[in-house]
């Protein structure tokens, strides 16, 4: 895999670092931070049991400002809500 190419979930980038993951277009006002803040490990897997996920503002050169935080259980729910997030304050910006 190239430097340029992602992981892709539903049309957008995911990009890991460490225990951060980052998903939406850098481009767009607003992106979703995925923080594992706990997890189990079984076996080979580390498997997530704390995720915070917050939906924060993207903008160059300015301090991130948060517009929601919540915490789920597994990394799948996390993502579930902040792509449900995104999309709809996406979906908002494009009607005003």
């Amino acid at each position: 895999m190239s430097n340029k190419e992602f992981i892709v979930f539903k049309g957008k980038p995911l990009v890991r670092n460490d225990d951060v993951l980052y998903y939406g277009n850098a481009e767009d006002p607003v992106i979703v931070l995925l923080e594992v803040k706990g997890r189990v490990d079984e076996k080979d897997l580390h498997l997530p049991t704390r995720v915070v996920v917050s939906l924060m503002t993207n903008n160059a050169g300015s301090k991130a400002k948060l517009i929601k935080r919540a915490e789920r259980d597994s990394l799948f729910k996390a993502l579930d809500i902040g792509e449900f997030w995104l999309r709809d304050y996406l979906e908002k910006l494009s009607e005003a």
